[in-house]
């Protein structure tokens, strides 16, 4: 066979048990991370599996619960086989701040792969860490900028929650410029 061939499957259709099990897993602390703990909780208290004639109604609970769209995220996740996301850090560009010692760091994330994905973005100095969740489109790059207070030494795209075709956790180590600045 064809190595580069792979038999994708939705979610909801999955017939292999390690497959729709490892992937269902994913799915749920995407989701955590998503909605929250109390939402998810909240939805899967609510959730009628069988009245669930259309097989979209989870989606729905959740968003009602959460208050939030999740539309992208089950049409990349459950509902269709996107295959996953292939992120990268494209660049990460530090300038001093107006306020003393503070920084803005903006930080450009590409994602070459073929599923988007929320995942946590971070920039730390030696005291500080700043993060956030940033939704990155398939086959696309993004760039957010992060106020922090210190000088900024590392960056850290993906803590190993969201699958990925390669490596899940990016990390770039930062210069620190020459004490003369």
């Amino acid at each position: 066979g064809d190595g580069a061939a792979v038999d994708r499957q939705a979610l909801l259709m999955a017939r292999d048990p390690i497959y729709y099990r490892t992937k269902a897993t994913y799915v749920f602390w995407m989701l955590r991370d998503l909605v929250g703990d109390e939402a998810l909780g909240r939805g899967l208290r609510t959730y009628q599996a069988g009245s669930d004639t259309a097989g979209t109604g989870f989606e729905q609970v959740l968003e009602r619960a959460s208050g939030k769209d999740l539309k992208w995220f089950f049409d990349n996740w459950v509902y269709h086989d996107r295959g996953l996301p292939d992120l990268a850090i494209a660049g990460v560009y530090p300038n001093k701040a107006s306020l003393p010692g503070a920084y803005i760091v903006s930080v450009e994330v590409s994602n070459s792969g073929t599923a988007e994905a929320l995942v946590p973005v971070s920039v730390s100095s030696g005291t500080t860490t700043v993060t956030e969740s940033l939704r990155i489109p398939a086959k696309s790059r993004i760039s957010h900028r992060f106020v922090l207070q210190g000088q900024p030494a590392e960056v850290a795209v993906n803590d190993g929650t969201v699958p990925e075709v390669q490596a899940s956790v990016h990390r770039q180590t930062l210069a620190v410029p020459a004490a003369s600045e």
